[in-house]
This record gives structure tokens, C-alpha cells and sequence, in this order.
């Protein structure tokens, strides 16, 4: 369950650095690069999906009904 979360997390952040114009920001080579890093990394993390939490989207249909 952690690791998808913390999956997500990336997923989001990596999101977030790609739609962020990196030239508008006033920090250094170094950070732009990270910045632009983490959008490819994130790319290259297969879905994985958490046993429990598999289990636990099978059961929401049932929830709702």
C-alpha cells in the first residue's frame, strides 16, 4: 500500500514539474534538471497496483450499490 501511494506521489509530482514552466523559475541548472528528471522516471515505473488495493477496487461497485 505504500509503495502505490508513494507511486502516486511521483506520478503527481512529475505531472505537476510537467505543466511548471521550468524557465519561468528563478533557480539553478541543477534543480531544473531534477525537475526535469522526475517527468521521465516516472514514465519509465510500471503500474503496479497493490494487492489489498486491488481488493479493495473490486469491492467499490458493491459499496455504491
Amino acid at each position: 500500500m505504500v509503495a502505490t501511494q508513494f507511486r502516486v506521489l511521483i506520478r503527481i509530482v512529475a505531472i505537476a514539474f510537467n505543466v511548471l514552466p521550468v524557465n519561468s523559475i528563478a533557480v539553478c541548472n541543477k534543480v531544473k534538471e531534477l525537475m526535469e528528471l522526475v517527468p521521465k522516471q516516472a514514465q519509465k515505473v510500471r503500474n503496479e497496483i497493490d494487492p489489498s488495493d486491488e481488493l479493495a477496487m473490486r469491492q467499490i461497485p458493491f459499496i455504491l450499490d
